[in-house]
């Protein structure tokens, strides 16, 4: 399976490292702005999984997860999040949400961001 991975990130000085890390290490990713244009992305896109961050305008990271199951079930997600999480209930909560393979809390190395994308593949 041929990995194809959509960065949904509002700040462009986080999604755009990512996009492009990515792509360096031979994923074909895109990136968009908000949960909208993400969706819109999904339809057409051939995306088998989703970078997403928590806290979005527009639509948050949870909202834009469960819409785009209902476009495409089989869809994959890593979750990245700002938000100051130590709760480790809300990490075991996000984790259970269907698709979702990894949590990464911000800064993160983008290492583990390509580590995340492999396990899920």
């Amino acid at each position: 399976m041929k990995m194809r991975v959509l960065v949904v990130e509002d700040e462009a000085p986080v999604r755009e490292p990512m996009v492009e890390f990515l792509r360096y290490e031979k994923v074909l990713a895109d990136g968009v702005p908000d949960g909208r244009q993400g969706l819109e992305a999904l339809k057409t896109g051939g995306y088998n999984l989703c970078v997403v961050d928590l806290l979005m305008p527009v639509m948050d990271g949870e909202e834009f997860i469960i819409r785009a199951r209902e476009i495409k079930p089989e869809l994959k997600f890593v979750v990245v999040t700002g938000k100051g999480m130590p709760l480790e209930n809300e990490y075991r909560r996000l984790a259970k949400m269907p698709g979702v393979v990894a949590v990464l809390q911000k800064p993160f190395p983008l290492e583990k961001l390509h580590e995340a994308v492999l396990k899920a593949f």
